[in-house]
């Protein structure tokens, strides 16, 4: 896989919960950013991160945080570069009634990663990944604790 966009097909909203998805690391996978983004992310290639608003990423090649919105670039997150260590997985979490994002590595919490975020779109388990012969896995996605949206957020 090289050059890859891709987002999930479940979306979670504002007062939804909390929901987590997981995906294991493959080979090669320095230049892979996960995290959630909404359904209008170009599909046309990687780094959409550096330009696009509506996503929220961690670098798993460097360990930085990547949002747009938030002008947010590079910012150091974890304390090392997770994308070289192939079988790894790594947890996406997202609450969506405290307006949070953060992460687990191989079991351990790395903790709220952006917050404040913007659930005035529906956001998306999302993926970008550049590197040829590079591979990631979409394992699971859970619905932590669901709370049904008041009828003003339908």
């Amino acid at each position: 896989m090289s050059n890859t966009s891709a987002l999930g097909s479940v979306g979670f909203r504002v007062a939804t919960g909390i929901h987590k998805f997981t995906v294991r690391i493959g080979a090669n996978c320095t230049r892979l950013l996960v995290g959630f983004a909404d359904w209008n992310l170009p599909m046309e290639g990687y780094c959409n991160s550096l330009k696009y608003q509506g996503c929220y990423y961690l670098h798993v090649g460097n360990g930085t945080l990547w949002c747009p919105e938030q002008k947010t670039e590079r910012k150091p997150f974890t304390f090392e570069a997770i994308g070289s260590t192939q079988g790894g997985m790594l947890s996406c979490v997202i609450d969506t009634t405290e307006r949070t994002i953060g992460f687990i590595w191989q079991g351990t919490n790395l903790g709220v990663a952006f917050r404040n975020v913007n659930l005035t779109r529906t956001l998306y388990p999302a993926f970008e990944l550049y590197s040829n012969g590079s591979s990631c896995e979409f394992v699971v996605a859970t619905c932590l604790l669901y709370t049904s949206p008041s009828p003003r957020d339908s």
